[in-house]
């Protein structure tokens, strides 16, 4: 028996619940639909779509946000290191209470460890060097005019992470509320469809959907083993697959451009011959009954054996 699960991936979930709402325009009077509408189904699609559009700004946004941040807490850590090697002439090169006016942390004269207290040392910095003018080196643009623009373009691009990163957890929790009303529309409107509708009654198929009647694919194969054999040869075992009745083995060489059908066995092993001796060789397998074929299995990947070389005779 066929059996209708919803995908786990949202473009799935999304090409499904598409394939619903145009089968409930076609057929909801006539099979008699009356909680889960096409209405009601496309309603919930857009507010999956507008929340996902949503979801994927905000996450742009955060990367930029983060680039930027990251960005201006790299030019606050060069000042620091660089401030640091022009105090060293006036405070020595070892922490003592001279250097606590600096603002360095911990009592040492290390760059600190997070962005809060970089930037908490950038603005004392600052406020060190105002006080200090004869300590700042303008070549080297060791000045509190420059600790000062360090510290306001970290403190504002750390701000905009902040607020950034609230934006996207509020979508993120917007989309998947979203996609768990889809959901759950998708299974309502299934379980209605299973009320109206005998197991194998081709409407099923308009709604894109599998009739409960036919066989059900089988699953996809896994463990997938690759040994070398004889020169050119390759042995692939895998752990069989539910509801499989035969397996299709697909290898492809360096010279592929895409994987080709090298074997189909009722076991779940097979011998690949007639491969590229020394060369690499990527094999998949998909598992095949009536109702169809599988998904191919993640690929392994093999150096096909070379034959041997043969030593040259020696000659006297």
């Amino acid at each position: 028996m066929a059996s209708n699960r919803l995908p786990r991936a949202l473009d799935g979930l999304l090409a499904l619940a598409e394939n619903m709402a145009d089968g409930l325009r076609a057929h909801e009077a006539a099979v008699g639909i009356k909680q889960n509408t096409e209405a009601g189904v496309r309603a919930d699609l857009a507010a999956v779509r507008v929340a996902d559009n949503d979801y994927r700004t905000a996450l742009s946004a955060n990367k930029t946000l983060a680039a930027t941040q990251t960005e201006a807490d790299s030019k606050g850590k060069a000042f620091i290191a660089a401030a640091k090697g022009v105090l060293v002439n006036y405070l020595a090169n070892r922490w003592s209470a001279a250097w606590t006016a600096t603002g360095f942390p911990n009592n040492s004269l290390a760059v600190p460890v997070t962005v809060v207290e970089r930037e908490t040392l950038l603005s004392s910095l600052r406020d060190y060097f105002n006080a200090n003018t004869a300590h700042q080196n303008v070549p080297l643009n060791v000045t509190a005019e420059r600790a000062g623009e360090l510290f306001s373009a970290l403190k504002s691009a750390r701000s905009e992470v902040n607020v950034g990163t609230k934006t996207f957890g509020q979508t993120k929790a917007a989309i998947e509320a979203a996609e768990a009303n889809l959901r759950t529309r998708i299974r309502g409107l299934l379980a209605e469809l299973s009320q109206l509708l005998d197991d194998d009654d081709p409407v099923w198929y308009a709604f894109g959907l599998n009739r409960p009647a036919d066989a059900e694919a089988p699953g996809v194969p896994g463990n997938l083993v690759l040994t070398p054999g004889l020169p050119g040869t390759v042995h692939a075992s895998w752990a069989p697959a539910p509801r499989a009745a035969r397996y299709r083995v697909y290898k492809k060489e360096a010279a592929d451009e895409a994987y080709e059908h090298a074997a189909t066995t009722i076991d779940p092993e097979a011998m690949i011959g007639g491969l590229q001796g020394g060369g690499a060789v990527q094999i998949q397998v998909s598992a095949a009954n009536d109702a169809g074929e599988s998904q191919p299995s993640d690929p392994a990947e093999i150096v096909a054996p070379a034959a041997a070389i043969s030593a040259k005779p020696a000659f006297a």
